[in-house]
C-alpha cells in the first residue's frame, strides 16, 4: 500500500492550505515514513517534514491570519456547544494555529474555558 498525498489546494487561501497540510500529515503518520522517505515526496531538496511544512506555511499563511488563528483560539469558550463539540473546535483551533504546548497546558485552557456553570 502506498501513501497518497492529496492535491494541492488552488484556490491559494490560508485555510485551504492548513486543511491540506494536516491531510499529508496524517497520511504520512499512517505509513511512518522517514524524513528522507518523506521529503523524496517533493521535487525541491529539503530535509526534513517539518522544514517542507515550514516554508509551506510561511509562503501561503500570511502572519496577520496566524495572529487571526492565535486569537480565535483565546476567544474560544464553551457557550451553547457540548463539550465534545467544544474540545473538538479547540483541538482544531490548536493545530491551525500551530500551538505547541503541553498536555497540562491544554488541559489548563479546556479547564479555563468551560463555563461557569458547570
Amino acid at each position: 500500500m502506498k501513501c497518497k498525498i492529496p492535491p494541492f489546494p488552488r484556490e491559494g487561501n490560508s485555510d485551504s492550505y492548513i486543511d491540506w497540510e494536516m491531510k499529508v500529515k496524517q497520511n504520512l503518520e499512517c505509513f511512518d515514513y522517514d524524513e528522507s522517505t518523506k521529503v523524496s515526496m517533493r521535487k525541491a531538496p529539503t530535509k526534513s517534514w517539518d522544514e517542507l511544512k515550514k516554508e509551506l506555511r510561511e509562503r501561503f499563511v500570511p502572519l496577520f491570519y496566524t495572529r487571526y488563528l492565535y486569537n480565535k483560539l483565546q476567544r474560544l469558550y464553551l457557550g451553547s456547544k457540548s463539550i465534545e463539540e467544544y474540545l473538538k473546535e479547540m483541538n482544531v483551533a490548536i493545530i491551525k494555529a500551530h500551538v505547541v504546548e503541553s498536555q497540562e497546558a491544554t488541559m489548563a485552557r479546556f479547564l479555563h474555558d468551560l463555563n461557569k456553570e458547570l
